[in-house]
């Protein structure tokens, strides 16, 4: 004879297998906590673009400051004379200002600028003088802008 607590053992583990066939454990079912491996954010200087990670703490990515190439100063520039067609990069110190524009012509009015950027510090300086532009004025600059490419 079987007593009344093995009666009600074996259809509990047949629920309890039952419940585990039907709902798991599948790698469609897995609901551990996904491990990933984020960068450590680097802090020297603040950057305009952000780059999120999922899962990970938004990062600043900046453009690395490449070694110094040719540059361009202060002034209004010939391209293709004075200054040859490629992307410039430089940074603007906290308090100060920079100015550029790519330029159809000379006549001096607004008329000419093709592209232009004002940037306040702190902020990273980005422009592609292309080989079709006339010209290039920076002004107000701190620093020169190296070419990168």
């Amino acid at each position: 004879m079987v007593s009344s607590g093995k009666k009600l053992i074996v259809p509990l583990l047949l629920a309890v297998v039952l419940l585990l066939v039907a709902f798991g454990p599948g790698p469609y079912k897995t609901y551990m906590p996904v491990v990933q491996n984020c960068p450590i954010c680097p802090t020297p200087v603040p950057c305009p673009t952000q780059v999120p990670c999922p899962a990970c703490p938004v990062c600043p990515v900046c453009p690395v400051v490449p070694v110094p190439g040719p540059t361009i100063g202060n002034g209004t520039w010939r391209v293709g004379i004075d200054v040859a067609p490629g992307t410039y990069q430089g940074w603007v110190p906290e308090g100060e200002d920079c100015f550029w524009a790519r330029l159809s012509g000379f006549t001096g009015d607004t008329d000419d600028w093709i592209q232009y950027n004002w940037i306040t510090g702190p902020g990273f300086v980005e422009v592609t003088i292309m080989s079709t532009d006339r010209g290039f004025e920076l002004s107000f600059c701190p620093e020169p802008l190296h070419r990168v490419y």
